[in-house]
């Protein structure tokens, strides 16, 4: 079965889920779009995806930290940025911000640590894909939006084959 949830959608799905069998949330491809949250990796079929538009600002509430990393992670892609160069930057940048020292080794271990952090909750939002707003967008929360349709055409494209 394939579902798609836009906004308090997203957030139904997600808590739906919570009640059925592990089978039964495999069988269900769901695809949300500007959901006030998301479905996570592994809470439903494995082709499920979330989609947001950096113009949509309801996306920002649900799964707020999730979300916010997503938005980051796309701008450094535009960016020309791959993963590991910007976890390594943020890394270093959370360091700069967060610790009140300069020795090297202890600045070190902080980075490695906040590495992992970084590259763990990537592995969170490897269903999340951003997308670019519709053009003269500022904010704008429609399902009718023309970067969420065109991407439910191309799922719908997919599944008729």
């Amino acid at each position: 079965m394939i579902l798609f949830a836009h906004s308090q959608g997203g957030i139904i799905l997600e808590h739906a889920l919570e009640f059925l069998e592990s089978t039964e949330r495999a069988a269900l491809r769901i695809f949300t779009f500007g959901g006030g949250s998301f479905i996570a990796s592994g809470k439903s079929h494995f082709d499920s995806h979330n989609y947001a538009s950096v113009a949509d600002y309801v996306c920002l509430m649900g799964s707020p930290n999730l979300q916010t990393l997503a938005l980051k992670r796309y701008h450094a892609h535009k960016a020309g940025l791959t993963d590991d160069q910007m976890i390594r930057e943020w890394a270093f940048e959370d360091a700069i911000l967060e610790l009140d020292s300069i020795d090297a080794e202890v600045i070190k271990k902080f980075a490695e640590a906040k590495t992992r952090h970084y590259q763990d909750m990537f592995s969170k939002i490897n269903n999340l894909t951003i997308l670019d707003p519709d053009p003269g967008s500022r904010w704008k929360h429609e399902f009718a939006s023309d970067c969420y349709q065109d991407t439910v055409l191309q799922i719908i494209q997919k599944y008729r084959r």
